[in-house]
């Protein structure tokens, strides 16, 4: 099945994963912006990585729109900061069509003030202060809302390794034998 890993990404986590998960699929990796309808078209099944922003899923409705002309298949990951207990997991899945909800993902990867871009930074301090401002309602909480002082990362292979499983578990539909 041709496959291609696409990613959204500012701070380098996302893109990481991304290439991560290409090298284990042996399959194409390739940057949102650098793909249109046409080149789309070329695969069976599109995995699909971006992070999560003001609680929504960074170019998700872009490439749906790009999406709906083909028929081929997709699987997303999402990435973000929060631990994956206190994230609002349903709420990103809600963004992606119900037919592709069945095997999305999401990791928590951490935040890079260095590869964090000067426009975002401020979008970034501002999520940072409403976060810092909240009651600490677990010690996991807590713990994050002091992580997020400086540039962390927490990327769990495991998690990315039992997605690639899944990802292989995916039945090719355009295989008839």
């Amino acid at each position: 099945m041709e496959t291609l890993v696409l990613y959204k990404g500012h701070s380098g986590f996302t893109e990481r994963i991304a290439r991560y998960i290409g090298r284990q699929l042996q399959c194409d990796v390739k940057p949102f912006k650098a793909v249109n309808t046409v080149i789309l078209m070329n695969y069976e099944l599109i995995i699909f990585g971006a992070p999560i922003e003001n609680g929504e899923l960074t170019c998700m409705h872009e490439l749906i729109v790009k999406k709906n002309e083909i028929n081929n298949q997709l699987v997303v990951f999402a990435t973000g900061s929060k631990p994956s207990s206190l994230a609002d997991i349903e709420a990103i899945k809600a963004q992606i069509p119900e037919k592709y909800q069945k095997n999305f993902a999401y990791f928590q990867t951490g935040i890079n003030y260095e590869k964090t871009g000067f426009l975002r930074i401020n979008k970034l301090r501002k999520f940072i202060e409403s976060e810092k401002a909240k009651p600490s309602i677990n010690e996991e909480h807590k713990a994050y809302q002091q992580q997020l002082e400086k540039t962390f990362e927490c990327i769990n292979k495991e998690e990315v390794d039992k997605f690639i499983e899944t990802i292989k578990s995916i039945p090719d539909p355009f295989n008839i034998f």
